[in-house]
């Protein structure tokens, strides 16, 4: 995690891309239709809208405190202990998300494609991979995204294209059943989960010209948006509203119908595998995070990163294993304590620093333009 680390715009929207798709592919379809049937969409749109407020919030943070991460202005903005507290909250949120996410990947391998292999395997080596790519830097993870990134984009596009012949346009009807609460009250999830965005109050430190951060991790939440609705699309359509609900993988079912002539089918593994891909990137990108906000807590540097970094690889190892005793209480997770835990992180924590910042030296402040990391 050195200084002169550098990742570029491109690589900083298809990170953001990676983080919020490649974990929802699988982790959010039924829980989402399960909430707003046919509305689903209108709850990811109304999302949206969080995942929009933090990506502003951040970016105006990150022009007034150039070449810091979200810890280091933290402190700078409120001061030693009480900064040193938000960056620990950050540190232990992405933690636990890290945690969840492998939980997610580990529950997907083994219901859908290798049920015979112990789940602690997966997560072992989940985590070693991980763990691997944590200490060998942000550029390594920020290359990654850029091949694993297309090649999402690519299947969630080609599952449209294979599948245009067996869905069912009338199971989007009716429309616009929600009212206006349920949609608010239904968007805390998908919002929740676009607000994963906040991962950009640390890669942003990395670009070297934080003003420029805005379009590419607006860029990547908006794409990653409607790929996910996308997604509800192709769930709905091919096989209702009743049937993705009851399915834990709807989109996985989906692809598993998949049939052009007599050759071209059972890509179910496939798609299984570019997916696992893009939950791997968001999990190496909670535990990047989490790894450089703690060697920055504890103001730990050179070598000392990487035992951070195993440490806590460790931890969500056995968190990913313990956090959940099955999917129903994954679900429940998700649904009752993720959207306000995740939007307080968030969402309000940045905006807490931006309003005491603002409060403090005014706003045309712009704060010093090198940071030590």
């Amino acid at each position: 995690m050195p200084d002169e680390t550098r990742i570029s715009g491109r690589q900083l929207f298809f990170l953001v891309l990676c983080t919020v798709l490649g974990s929802a592919l699988y982790g959010l379809p039924n829980g989402l239709i399960y909430q707003g049937k046919q509305d689903a969409w209108l709850d990811v749109l109304m999302g949206l809208g969080f995942a929009v407020i933090i990506a502003l919030v951040l970016c105006v943070l990150g022009s007034r405190y150039p070449n810091r991460t979200l810890f280091q202005y933290s402190e700078t903005i409120m001061g030693k202990y009480p900064g040193k507290f938000i960056g620990l909250i950050f540190v232990l949120f992405f933690l636990m998300m890290a945690a969840v996410l492998v939980r997610v990947e580990v529950d997907f391998l083994v219901v859908a494609l290798m049920p015979e292999t112990p789940m602690p395997i997966f997560a072992l080596v989940f985590m070693a991979v991980s763990t691997y790519a944590v200490t060998s830097g942000v550029e390594v993870i920020g290359r990654l995204s850029e091949l694993i990134g297309p090649l999402l984009v690519l299947a969630v596009v080609g599952i449209l294209f294979f599948t245009f012949n067996i869905m069912h346009l009338e199971n989007l009807l009716p429309l616009f059943q929600e009212n206006p609460a349920e949609v608010i009250k239904h968007s805390l999830l998908p919002g929740g989960w676009l607000g994963f965005t906040v991962l950009a109050g640390v890669w942003m430190s990395f670009q070297g010209k934080s003003q420029k951060a805005l379009k590419p991790v607006l860029g990547g939440t908006f794409t990653a948006t409607l790929l996910i609705i996308l997604v509800l699309f192709q769930c709905i359509t091919i096989l209702g509203v009743n049937v993705s609900i009851q399915q834990i993988y709807p989109l996985f079912r989906a692809v598993r119908m998949i049939e052009v002539g007599d050759f071209f089918e059972r890509l179910d593994s496939l798609a299984g595998i570019l997916w696992t891909a893009g939950g791997f990137l968001a999990i190496a990108a909670f535990h990047e995070c989490a790894a450089i906000g703690a060697a920055q807590w504890l103001k730990i540097k050179g070598n000392g990163c990487k035992w951070v970094a195993w440490v806590e690889g460790l931890a969500i190892l056995f968190l990913s294993l313990f956090l959940f005793h099955g999917s129903s209480d994954r679900w429940l997770f998700l649904r009752s304590l993720f959207p306000p835990l995740a939007l307080t992180v968030e969402m309000l924590l940045p905006m807490l620093l931006l309003t005491v910042s603002v409060l403090r030296h005014g706003w045309g402040f712009a704060g010093r333009r090198s940071g030590g990391k």
